[in-house]
């Protein structure tokens, strides 16, 4: 759909901004409920799981190449708050971003 592909250029280019799903629904001009059900139909997923794999992905390719602080990260990614962006990562990744940043150094 038209609209996905939309939204996901949105994402890709405005992540590290305090977007939410208004602000994609908004962009793409369809309403919150409609870019729900786009997404669902094609990822399984809400745009707002969507948007945070999305940026904690972008966060682990930050935390793997540089040696910037979590919050540093976690700004970098959109979060703005340290702690959430902690408890987000690890409910996705299993563990939390010092430990993984901890892990990727190593090897």
């Amino acid at each position: 759909q038209e609209y996905v592909s939309n939204a996901l250029r949105f994402i890709q280019y405005n992540y590290a901004s305090d977007i939410g799903v208004n602000d994609i629904a908004n962009y793409v001009g369809i309403s919150r409920s409609q870019l729900y059900r786009a997404f669902l139909q094609d990822f399984d997923i809400s745009p707002h799981t969507y948007l945070q794999k999305y940026r904690i992905n972008e966060a682990c390719s930050l935390l793997h190449s540089t040696n910037i602080t979590v919050a540093e990260v976690a700004g970098s990614v959109g979060f703005n708050d340290p702690l959430y962006f902690s408890r987000v990562f690890k409910s996705l990744k299993g563990m939390t971003p010092s430990e993984y940043q901890r892990r990727k150094n190593k090897t």
